[in-house]
């Protein structure tokens, strides 16, 4: 039986020595993070459900407690995603953390509540009862130090991290902290003014009393906690001394109300931005504290890049969390999109349209929008009829468009010619690059020779064949049954409407709509506007102003994001020559990943007490990843790893057509439908455009143009987005070991190992 527990108990142990944190996705049941909206709006309050760290726990002070932990976002405006330009010049979508001051811009409000009350006689302005006593702050012991009330104003130090001891006057002592030695010698102690002086590892310190705390050279702390003096010959004054690693001093004006205050100090230091509210009732000498609040607001102003988290942001300021937590942000969920493509002609008089329709079909550099000669939807000589009851002469394109919603799907042809003998007319079929011959019915209509059904994909739309000068058409664009004089929308292949008009004037005004019931909370349209104009020398260009998404300046280009997520870039080439007009339009709309992440504190306060030994350096030839290598017995301080030929090795090989694509690899890039980024063939067999730095399970789309498969631990890299854990610190995929990790790890084997040799030891002797 013995045995067994022993086998069970080296079994639980290699489970729980691993260093972790708690990962919290901030995402609700059906609610992601979109971007533009707040933490506050999905997760209002956190708590040990979600978080196992804010557990709850008692205290017993002058009566005995219960208190729960919360971390509050409701009622703040920060943290959100938005698409911005940092301090780095760099433009994408950020976790944003603005730059503000006062409580109520705060981002994140952490709240410890006493349900019973955390009470306490007043002895000269003393709270007595609570000194002394210990709480958990997420998951971190803090012992309460100083506790004091005068009038309205009630202050709190808590201390953490540390180690204590009572030294009588003129006696020496040592503490021991993170395996840091401090001599303390208690100097003198004032019987009347309660002031002691303390040498401090042979450094005589200013005059303190109860309650103060002393920043050392290392950046930890030395504070009196307790000052007995006494009047015998035969019993000297004793002082209460702590060294910390960590002292949160809070102090509130005045506990009747609900106001924050700006009174917040850490290891000495007032923090900026930091704010305290703490609730309390008196009744007689007793003082009953009901609730701690505590906030922080930004003082510089962070935006979060996708693969990093907050706290390498805030500098100074990190600290300031009140605990060991953290905030990451990962970027957009992976979601494929399909390109809206405007592109001019060499001429800079025309521009031709690239997208694909619902069905998937797509329709390649079909004339838009002229200038030349005249300003007019098409060409130079043929037109583009969008408006139901207008003829349609031969040569001239049309769009069939069923539906002008989300649900619409669109055809462009083009009338190519007649054979009145034959009773047929032909089409030209943009989806399928193909001409269709239509047969028509002669009419006795007054005005028309005939009548016919175009059959275009799934679509039938009826036409008539006017008796005109060569017998254009006229033709039920929106396949609704009678001609009317409807304009048609053009409806892309995910929901994008591109809302069209009849063209008059020297613009034409394109919205790109979204409709309301395509997001997941929003239920109005989103609208982004864009211009063509003519201009000198019958040119045509689209004016740099977009209402309707962010935009902001890149180079000579200006992109942007909305709501949904429609990406765009306008490529502005300078001089007189017409721009370029991209929307990457998403197939869903684009939601965020960001994580609140709580590191274990057990194995921290194992290493405060714990003398870490040297471990012998592992070989370059024992068969197992150690050490700082990166690879099995290579990489680090070993010899470099060598990196096997693949889809990702930036070389021409293995059959490949181009660099790393092509072949065995996934297809080359195919410019004219996806110029911003990759084509990935999805597992229907379809091309789906993706973004440069979107990825699969297994790959990324990278700068090149080219699905690159994802790189292992140890790899060269430049973007997160490369590595298969999303992380590229060094220019090398994974986590950089920082010393804090590496003692963590360092410590966490030597217990493990130590409890197994025990219990191996034990196992034979039995």
């Amino acid at each position: 039986m013995r045995r067994l527990f022993l086998l069970q108990l080296v079994l639980l142990l290699m489970v729980i020595i691993p260093v972790s944190a708690t990962t919290f996705k901030v995402e609700a049941s059906a609610d992601r993070l979109e971007i533009g909206e707040t933490f506050a709006n999905i997760i209002p309050a956190l708590t040990s459900r979600e978080i196992p760290e804010l557990q709850s726990g008692t205290i017993t002070a002058k009566g005995s407690t219960k208190y729960n932990q919360f971390l509050r976002f409701a009622g703040l405006p920060y943290p959100y995603v938005r698409f911005t330009k940092n301090t780095e010049n760099e433009v994408e979508d950020f976790l944003s953390f603005r730059r503000n001051t006062g409580a109520n811009n705060a981002f994140f409000e952490y709240e410890m509540e006493f349900e019973s009350g955390l009470e306490s006689d007043i002895k000269d302005n003393e709270l007595e009862d609570i000194i002394g006593k210990q709480l958990y702050i997420f998951n971190q012991p803090y012992v309460i130090t100083f506790a004091q009330t005068s009038g309205n104003t009630v202050e709190l130090q808590m201390v953490s991290g540390g180690t204590s001891d009572f030294i009588e006057k003129g006696q020496t002592k040592q503490l021991n902290l993170n395996n840091r030695i401090y001599t303390i010698k208690v100097v003198s102690v004032d019987a009347n003014t309660k002031k002691v002086k303390l040498e401090v590892n042979g450094e005589v310190l200013p005059d303190m009393n109860k309650g103060d705390i002393r920043l050392l050279p290392d950046q930890n702390f030395i504070g009196i906690t307790k000052i007995l003096t006494s009047t015998s010959t035969t019993t000297t004054d004793i002082v209460e001394i702590f060294v910390g690693a960590r002292a949160v001093k809070l102090k509130d004006n005045n506990y009747n109300d609900q106001n924050f205050g700006e009174e917040v100090e850490i290891n000495t230091i007032k923090k900026p931005n930091a704010y305290t509210n703490i609730i309390a009732t008196l009744t007689g000498t007793t003082l009953k504290i009901s609730k701690i609040k505590y906030r922080l607001a930004s003082i510089e102003g962070q935006d979060v890049k996708k693969g990093t988290f907050l706290s390498e942001y805030l500098g100074q300021q990190a600290d300031s969390l009140l605990g060991n937590w953290d905030i990451r942000y990962n970027g957009f969920q992976a979601i494929t999109t399909n390109p809206i493509l405007f592109t001019p002609i060499a001429t800079d008089d025309e521009y031709k349209i690239s997208f694909k329709n619902k069905n998937g079909e797509s329709f390649v550099n079909i004339p838009f929008i002229s200038n030349r000669g005249s300003f007019k939807l098409g060409d130079a000589t043929n037109d583009l009829i969008i408006e139901e009851g207008v003829n349609i002469d031969a040569n001239d394109y049309f769009t069939i468009t069923d539906r002008n919603d989300k649900t619409g799907i669109t055809y462009i042809l083009r009338y190519n010619s007649i054979d009145t003998n034959a009773n047929t007319f032909k089409v030209f079929d943009y989806a399928s690059n193909t001409e269709k011959t239509i047969n028509y019915q002669n009419s006795s209509i007054s005005g028309q020779i005939g009548t016919a059904e175009i059959a275009i994909g799934t679509l039938k739309a009826n036409a008539t064949i006017r008796s005109d000068a060569g017998n254009p058409l006229r033709v039920d664009l929106n396949t609704n049954g009678t001609f009317d004089s409807n304009v048609v929308n053009i409806v892309t292949s995910d929901g994008g409407i591109l809302v069209l008009q009849s063209l008059s004037g020297s613009t034409y005004t394109i919205n790109l709509r979204t409709e309301g019931s395509q997001f997941e909370e929003n239920t109005t349209n989103e609208n982004i506007q864009f211009v063509f104009e003519t201009r000198g020398g019958n040119t045509i260009g689209i004016q740099s102003s977009f209402p309707g998404i962010t935009t902001s300046t890149s180079g000579s280009n200006i992109v942007g994001l909305s709501n949904y997520g429609v990406s765009m870039k306008y490529t502005d080439l300078g001089g007189t020559e017409a721009e370029t007009l991209l929307f990457d339009y998403p197939r869903s709309q684009r939601f965020a990943e960001a994580y609140i992440e709580v590191y274990q504190a057990p194995l921290q306060q194992a290493i405060a007490n714990t003398t870490v030994l040297p471990v012998q350096t592992s070989t370059c030839s024992n068969g197992i990843q150690d050490g700082d290598e990166t690879g099995m017995d290579c990489g680090g301080s070993c010899s470099p790893c060598a990196q096997l030929a693949s889809c990702s090795d930036g070389i021409q090989n293995q059959g490949e057509t181009e660099i790393d694509c092509g072949g065995p690899c996934q297809p080359c890039a195919v410019q004219s439908l996806c110029p911003q980024g990759c084509v990935y063939i999805g597992s229907d067999g379809l091309e789906i455009c993706m973004k440069i730095g979107e990825t699969t399970e297994t790959l990324y789309c990278s700068k090149d143009g080219n699905m690159k498969l994802k790189k292992s631990n140890g790899i060269e890299c430049r973007e997160g987005y490369e590595c298969k854990v999303g992380m590229c610190e060094q220019n090398v995929c994974g986590k950089e070991m920082t010393p804090t990790l590496l003692i963590l790890n360092i410590t966490a084997l030597m217990i493990f190992f130590g409890a197994l040799g025990y219990m191996i030891r034990t196992l034979v002797k039995h």
